[in-house]
């Protein structure tokens, strides 16, 4: 492992390469800094993997694998990787992730608030409304954009029937200036 890394990461929103461009050339800046050395850290494209977390394993096969690969590389004692699987046993994925969605959820629940009283909505409205309605685009848009809510969690949360029917309705106008989001 002295010529590579092993990162394992979950991105809510489809944006990897981006966040891997800025992460790559964020470290190199600060180790070519640090170091007082100039040029390339890293050759070639970074590899990327999806890993599936439902449960079947094989999230927490890569975890102990990104964990003790430093061991096996003879970077740390044994003692120090058995430290470092106790450490990720203690944080594990699968029962963080739970918390993490609670979590993120509340967040997402604050615009929303915001959104219906804004229009003078109360939330029994949105089961009235037609699943299209062109406020409720507009509240999804602001939910994607602004949280890391899944197109399943607004549609549901919002009423619009199933993600794959949000995700093909075309989205309402901006105001003037304002960005528009592409995910």
């Amino acid at each position: 492992m002295h010529n590579h890394l092993h990162l394992l990461l979950e991105t809510p929103q489809p944006n990897l390469a981006e966040g891997m461009r800025w992460f790559l050339g964020v470290y190199t800046t600060l180790f070519n800094l640090r170091q007082k050395e100039f040029g390339h850290l890293f050759d070639g494209r970074y590899q990327a993997r999806l890993v599936d977390g439902s449960g079947n394993g094989c999230l927490k096969t890569v975890c102990d694998y990104v964990h003790l690969s430093p061991v096996r590389a003879k970077l740390l004692a044994a003692d120090q990787g058995l430290l470092l699987a106790q450490v990720r046993e203690a944080a594990r994925p699968e029962h963080r992730g739970a918390e993490v969605r609670v979590s993120a959820a509340a967040k997402a629940e604050s615009p929303l608030r915001e959104e219906l009283g804004r229009l003078g909505w109360a939330a029994e409205q949105l089961v009235a409304r037609r699943k299209g309605d062109p406020q409720k685009l507009r509240i999804g848009q602001r939910l994607r954009q602004e949280t890391t809510m899944t197109l399943a969690w607004v549609a549901a949360r919002l009423q619009m029937g199933v993600p794959s029917h949000l995700a093909c309705l075309p989205l309402p106008p901006q105001a003037e200036g304002s960005p528009r989001g592409d995910h």
